[in-house]
């Protein structure tokens, strides 16, 4: 079956990439090297070390998932956490909040652009999980993915939404 994602899914689709861009280069400092998407089927999704998944809902219902390389997400903890001291029993859970505020701060930027449409549209909490294994498959879910090149290792954004 091929994919024909509708006007609402694109218009997220291209603001949460822009909304990427923008956080990742300016705020960030960190450039993307090279960028490749592709549309298809959902099981062509691989998680990454650290995945942080939120659902969107209003005129489109979707899930997004951020995909972060391990490098990626040492080389955010050390942005985000500079000068703090973190005990190491709490490393863990500054890796979980880091890869999910970057994740809430896309969004919510992204958001920010499109509440010009006049529609609301409500964000889930983010679920953050950790290692490359896999998880249950929406069948025949419509699925989007764009893959961002780093010099710290790769970031992937995942769309996922209902078939109409």
């Amino acid at each position: 079956m091929i994919y024909h994602p509708d006007d609402a899914i694109i218009r997220v689709r291209d603001s949460v990439m822009a909304a990427t861009a923008a956080h990742f280069q300016n705020n960030l400092q960190i450039e993307f090297l090279s960028t490749e998407s592709y549309e298809g089927d959902i099981n062509m999704m691989v998680p990454r070390d650290m995945t942080t998944i939120i659902g969107i809902s209003g005129p489109v219902k979707a899930l997004i998932a951020f995909c972060f390389d391990e490098t990626v997400v040492s080389y955010l903890l050390n942005i985000e956490t500079a000068g703090l001291e973190i005990p190491g029993d709490e490393l863990n859970i500054y890796r979980h909040d880091v890869v999910a505020e970057t994740a809430n701060i896309v969004l919510g930027h992204s958001l920010k652009t499109l509440a010009g449409t006049g529609d609301a549209i409500a964000l889930s909490p983010p679920l953050v999980l950790e290692g490359k294994g896999s998880f249950r498959r929406p069948r025949g879910a419509n699925f989007a993915h764009v893959s961002y090149k780093t010099i710290y290792g790769f970031l992937d954004v995942d769309f996922i939404s209902p078939m109409d």
